[in-house]
């Protein structure tokens, strides 16, 4: 091997050395500059789920030829027209009502759904609002990026009018046109008002020798803190006889001119913003404030929401009370009871009941991760929404393919959910369109565990947590996760122990290798 290539490879050798050297500086540097993050205790973060393996879901409930009357507290029913055990058509009339109070509580219902209407798209419009303030340690750094290109565009602002630094700009027309018109005058420091620097003007400005110039030379009075200008008109007759003139233009003294710029006035404008909005009180002081404002908003917009929905089944309700004072049979049947209205408004019990053999189905849907533990055949409990009564179900199908949307679950949105139907028997007091909470059978068992859903984060499908190492140092950990509880919980099957220290996973101090200190939940929520 010669001594030139040996030269090469022992150069090539040092420079990837130096190199890798000033890497390692550079990243011991950055990493002393990180803050310590905090780590919590995961047991202050969890729980347990004490009844073992209930899982929850909602849906809806619909008949299969079962038809149940039930009363409303502004219904009266002016009359009943079946007996117990009498055979019906579809089609033959039941009873009917008076409807004069529903009516009047119609628009009572129309008024409180619309109000309820108002309060969701109240929260909607703060968790938008939240969202675009991000937080007031991101928008510092854009004001930041913002003043360095001001800075720029107030020098670029001077150069392009030709203007040196502190002499004033004129207004942005000029710049942009500078035709040498008397509309437009181009624009020359006194002390370049030579025949050189005529000769430099026609040359620069691309104006013929035999047309006129109008120029506006301007003087700075320092005795005066003001602009004097003068009107110079260049005749182009071949010598550039000069002549004066009075111009209309003011030049600008006041701040530093390059304001006139339109670039300069817009990225002005935009700081100005930016500053105001910082100003805000309800701005997020940084990313784990801006995510715990956005945990405990969404909380409020889920329960606006179901409130929501139990006001568009009230006003639906009573739409169709209104709509016809008469109910009618929907299918061929047998008249299964006959009770008296009061008694039947009291106790909770539908006025007529009508049966071809049917009963109710509730449609909910369940959660990918507990496919395989839900079988056909399971037992599930039901509760209605409105009414608050409970019975038991039947699991008679599961679909293949999950549901385009999550339904009514608050469950884990990042696993899809598959729709499933219980069967409910007719002696049930189930009501056609309720809404219901359905509790029913999962994988977990009673020693599952559950840590609070905002110290997991998800990337390309896998969950992982920032967790205090052997080291004492912070490292991104892969875990494993199961079944969500109450919306708030995920359940964690591995890569994590209850003894661990966990932290919160925003901020731009977390990330792995970073010192941690130990904390306290009152840190987390009060920071």
């Amino acid at each position: 091997m010669s001594k030139t290539v040996k030269k090469v490879i022992l150069g090539v050798v040092i420079a990837a050395a130096v190199v890798a050297a000033v890497w390692g500086i550079l990243t011991v540097l950055r990493t002393a500059r990180r803050k310590p993050v905090n780590v919590y205790p995961v047991e202050s973060f969890m729980t347990t789920n004490e009844w073992g393996n209930s899982s929850q879901s909602s849906g809806t409930v619909t008949t299969d030829k079962l038809q149940k009357i039930y009363l409303s507290e502004s219904q009266t029913v002016s009359q009943v027209y079946v007996t117990e055990g009498q055979t019906v058509k579809k089609g033959d009339k039941l009873l009917s009502y008076d409807t004069t109070l529903t009516s009047l509580d119609l628009e009572r219902t129309k008024i409180a759904l619309a109000r309820q209407e108002s309060a969701v798209d109240a929260l909607k419009e703060r968790m938008e609002t939240l969202e675009r303030l991000r937080n007031k340690k991101y928008w510092e750094a854009e004001k930041a990026k913002l003043e360095t290109e001001l800075a720029a565009a107030e020098v670029a602002a001077r150069e392009q009018a030709n203007r040196p630094d502190g002499a004033p700009v004129p207004d942005v027309d000029l710049i942009a046109v500078k035709d040498g018109t008397e509309a437009h005058p181009l624009l020359m420091q006194d002390t370049l008002f030579t025949p050189d620097g005529l000769a430099a003007v026609r040359s620069n400005s691309g104006i013929g020798d035999s047309e006129k110039i109008y120029l506006v030379i301007y003087h700075h009075s320092d005795s005066l803190g003001d602009y004097v200008v003068q009107g110079v008109i260049l005749a182009g007759d071949g010598h550039d006889t000069i002549s004066l003139y009075e111009p209309s233009l003011v030049i600008p003294t006041a701040d530093d001119a390059a304001s006139a710029d339109a670039k300069v006035a817009e990225l002005r404008k935009h700081i100005r913003g930016l500053e105001e909005n910082m100003a805000r009180a309800d701005m997020p002081k940084d990313e784990i404030d801006a995510q715990a404002k956005k945990a405990q908003l969404q909380q409020e917009i889920d329960q606006a929401q179901v409130s929501l929905k139990i006001a568009q089944i009230d006003f639906q309700r009573k739409s169709s009370e209104v709509a016809d004072a008469s109910v009618y049979s929907e299918m061929d049947g047998v008249v299964k009871a006959v009770r008296d209205p009061k008694e039947a408004y009291q106790n909770g019990e539908a006025v007529v009941e009508v049966s071809g053999g049917g009963g109710y189905y509730v449609s909910g849907v369940i959660s990918e991760l507990e496919l395989g533990n839900v079988q056909i055949g399971d037992t599930v409990q039901i509760s209605s929404w409105m009414t608050g009564v409970s019975c038991e179900g039947t699991i008679v199908s599961v679909e293949d393919y999950p549901a385009s949307q999550s339904g009514w679950s608050n469950g884990n949105q990042n696993v899809s959910y598959y729709p499933f139907k219980a069967f409910v028997s007719e002696d049930a007091n189930l009501q056609p369109n309720d809404y219901v909470d359905i509790s029913y059978r999962s994988g977990s068992s009673k020693n599952a565990w559950y840590l609070e859903s905002m110290f997991i984060r998800v990337d390309n499908g896998k969950s992982y947590v920032y967790v205090r190492g052997e080291n004492g140092l912070l490292e991104k950990r892969d875990v494993v996760t199961g079944a969500d509880l109450w919306g708030s919980y995920t359940e964690i099957r591995g890569g994590l122990t209850q003894d661990d220290y966990v932290a919160f996973p925003y901020g731009q101090d977390v990330a792995d290798g970073a010192k941690t200190q130990e904390a306290t939940p009152d840190q987390l929520y009060n920071y």
